[in-house]
């Protein structure tokens, strides 16, 4: 009579459901138990499955190789990997006088076929490492995607379309190994409250004009002035900024002598950002029994590596086309999915810091709230009483008829500004005069050799190394 194993005596949560919802009801051959049970031989079958799938021997003996090394180092040799019992008992979770059972079929059965048919050696104690799981076909079809881009269509093109589509479905349930989700949340009451944004000048008339409604000069531009950048195309304005000063200057790359303004931007609701530093550390809980296992590690995989192909450094010669798939990616995000996303946190490719890009539905600021008819006065010296000065002054001259401790919110004339999820923190803002500009480098010598070669005379060729 063929031994059952009841759904107690195997724990592993695939495993164990299959018997739960598939078994039939016995008495167990291990624990003595009365319950869902399936044949021995079909988990064994189960097992032998996976482990061609998932799992290679790795070899008896040493290579010449390694004995050089370990003769070298006068140390034993040690195989690589698990004994097969200790895998079927520990990472399959089957009962240990079951576990051993199956080693042993396995050993039995794997051995005849190597002794007839493959002509490997006699194993009687087999080891196994899992195979080594890579991103199948997703690296390809991203490098036929970036190439579209490139040379055949940048619009209306399905094909790029349902791509993005299947690398982003599913976003709010893709999680990471320290069991994070992808997707997170800034705003009110949230670990980011607030971003920085900096602006380049080299003007002073410019500097101190922008000074005047640094809500607007100094947030996102307005769509005739946004250049490309790695996640809005030409004319799509949207903000860019950063979790710190020191990392909002250094992204805008400013030349020497020339002066940065950076404020500081308070978020006024809840926002939800995809943040690839998350997407890095992507990974899935999924038994390595299921059907589905190797096509969403495979997944898993690519979507790890993704976060580093989208934040890598782009030479500036190489923006205009190195840009188009960050571009197309983030347009999908802020439009096209399923899920309401407002922006993307990524890693600074200018230091350690982070940076965040609000679309453009989510990067509107707030007009700065003054009674009507008041006249702003921006000066770039300012005495005061105690004796001290300041380089930067903004002054606010409101009518003597207006109570000035009632604000007036006026109605803005700038379209679309109020009602943005951005307010300007007036009290943060500063002017950086930019000196000298170092850059650490690592360098590497240039050796130059003359060297006879006795077959230039002849007119002989010579194949060198």
């Amino acid at each position: 009579m063929a031994k059952k194993i009841c759904s107690h005596c195997v724990t592993e949560p695939y495993l164990n459901q299959c018997i739960l919802e598939e078994g039939k009801m016995n008495k167990c051959s291990f624990c003595k138990n009365e319950g869902r049970t399936f044949d021995l031989e079909k988990i064994t079958r189960m097992v032998k499955s996976t482990l061609k799938r998932h799992f290679e021997r790795t070899a008896s003996e040493p290579t010449d190789r390694e004995n050089l090394i370990q003769n070298m180092l006068k140390e034993e040799w040690e195989r690589k990997g698990e004994k097969l019992q200790n895998i079927i008992e520990d990472q399959f979770r089957i009962r240990y006088e079951a576990a051993q059972e199956i080693a042993d079929d396995l050993i039995e059965s794997e051995n005849h076929l190597n002794d007839y048919d493959s002509g490997e050696d006699f194993d009687d104690d087999p080891h196994y490492i899992e195979k080594e799981i890579t991103d199948g076909q997703w690296s390809s079809e991203w490098d036929q995607f970036t190439n579209i881009l490139k040379t055949e269509s940048r619009f209306f093109n399905q094909k790029l379309e349902s791509f993005l589509a299947s690398i982003f479905e599913n976003l709010n349930s893709i999680i990471t190994s320290n069991n994070q989700s992808v997707l997170t949340k800034i705003g009110p009451n949230k670990e980011i409250k607030s971003l920085y944004r900096a602006r380049v000048f080299q003007s002073r008339d410019k500097l101190l004009h922008a000074l005047e409604k640094p809500e607007i000069h100094l947030g996102p531009p307005p769509s005739e002035y946004a250049s490309d950048g790695r996640m809005n195309a030409r004319g799509i304005s949207v903000f860019y900024g950063a979790t710190d000063k020191e990392t909002a200057i250094a992204e805008v790359r400013p030349p020497t002598n020339s002066t940065v303004a950076v404020a500081k931007f308070n978020l006024v609701r809840t926002l939800q950002l995809l943040d690839l530093r998350n997407l890095e550390k992507t990974t899935e809980r999924i038994s390595i029994f299921s059907p589905q296992y190797q096509e969403k590690m495979e997944k898993a995989k690519f979507l790890s590596k993704l976060s580093s192909m989208l934040t890598r450094p782009i030479m500036p010669d190489d923006e205009v086309f190195e840009y188009l798939p960050t571009q197309a990616i983030a347009d999908y995000l802020s439009s096209q999915t399923n899920i309401d996303i407002d922006g993307i946190i990524f890693p600074s490719v200018q230091g350690e810091g982070t940076n965040i890009v609000l679309f453009k539905k989510s990067s509107k600021v707030n007009s700065y709230k003054l009674p009507t008819g008041t006249e702003t006065e921006v000066r770039d010296y300012e005495d005061h009483e105690d004796g001290g000065w300041s380089n930067y002054s903004i002054i606010d001259w409101i009518p003597k008829t207006i109570n000035t401790k009632k604000r007036i919110t006026p109605k803005s004339k700038i379209k679309g500004l109020e009602n943005g999820a951005l307010e300007i923190d007036m009290e943060s803002i500063e002017i950086h005069d930019i000196g000298k500009v170092k850059y650490p480098t690592i360098s590497h010598r240039v050796n130059r050799k003359r060297i006879e070669d006795p077959y230039i005379e002849t007119g002989s060729q010579r194949l060198r190394p």
